[in-house]
């Protein structure tokens, strides 16, 4: 996943742990995820599936079905502003693996949205496999698997008999009962800076999952104009909007990972209003010059 991972819990003083083997687990866990959805392991499922030009069925995990599912269903939901198959694009603008390119044309982009498309990505949910309309047709899961994989640990610990914990992965986080202090987990949003994390607002969260995305750390100027890594798949370029950073509360990580880079590329209003039809829990923070300024949904207040 090319990150780090962080578990706290606070285990019932009646409740015996081998921590050494829990971590061993966890680490496993982690590892087999990675072996199945991670783009940068070259022989993992969905690398092995990416690299395929066959436009044939190929057999997948539940967990991989699972998680592409999920964003399959978002990206309907969100009328394809969330897309997992997006990534020649973010190559094509230099955020990708390969680094920084050359600014692209028009010619350029519509070029590499041919091979883009959620519709081009089939599901046989049944028979556990999948497959690809268009043979250059590429998967990156990297905004819901994280969130998936904090699902997994967290559902691991319970199954260990930890009832108060809270999980995270390169900074999605699901929480479950109390901390230490018998209160409900306490989670700092951040306020963008390139310098140093301070803390725009505490978040107190009971059994949910919260994710946040944000352009302050990956993007580029050019001629005064600021470049997001975030891609809107229908016009193929970065989206411009004074968004700093988005935070979402789901009942999964999975859920707040996919919806807070969702929310990212339909932009301030149309996030709201989304969130205000399904309920969803949204705090958006905005550029306003040198200062910041925050709105939110009616459901995220409670958590303030």
């Amino acid at each position: 996943m090319g990150t780090t991972y962080h578990v706290t819990m606070v285990a019932e003083k009646s409740l015996s742990l081998d921590l050494t083997q829990l971590q061993q687990q966890v680490d496993a866990s982690l590892h087999h995820i990675n072996q199945l959805m991670s783009t940068y392991v070259a022989d993992s499922e969905l690398s092995r599936f990416n690299q395929s030009n066959s436009v044939e069925w190929f057999d997948v995990s539940p967990e991989t079905l699972k998680v592409i599912d999920y964003s399959l269903q978002l990206s309907q939901q969100t009328q394809g502003k969330f897309d997992v198959t997006v990534s020649p694009l973010i190559n094509l603008w230099g955020f990708g693996e390969q680094g920084p390119t050359d600014f692209p044309n028009d010619e350029e982009i519509e070029e590499a949205k041919t091979t883009v498309g959620w519709q081009k990505l089939i599901l046989d949910v049944a028979n556990l496999r999948i497959k690809k309309s268009h043979p250059l047709l590429t998967v990156n899961l990297s905004a819901v698997a994280k969130g998936y994989g904090v699902d997994v640990i967290a559902t691991l610990l319970e199954n260990n008999g930890v009832q108060n914990y809270l999980v995270e992965i390169g900074g999605e986080i699901r929480v479950k009962g109390k901390n230490k202090s018998d209160n409900w987990w306490k989670i700092g949003v951040e306020k963008p800076s390139l310098m140093q994390s301070t803390t725009q607002a505490i978040i107190s969260l009971q059994d949910k999952a919260i994710a946040t995305s944000g352009d302050y750390r990956n993007f580029f100027e050019k001629d005064g104009i600021r470049y997001s890594h975030t891609i809107d798949p229908n016009t193929g370029k970065p989206v411009r909007h004074n968004i700093a950073s988005l935070t979402v509360i789901a009942d999964s990580a999975m859920e707040a990972d996919g919806l807070a880079t969702a929310f990212m590329v339909l932009g301030e209003e149309k996030a709201l209003a989304m969130a205000l039809e399904y309920n969803i829990p949204v705090y958006i923070l905005l550029y306003n010059g040198e200062e910041f300024t925050s709105v939110h949904s009616d459901s995220f207040t409670p958590y303030l």
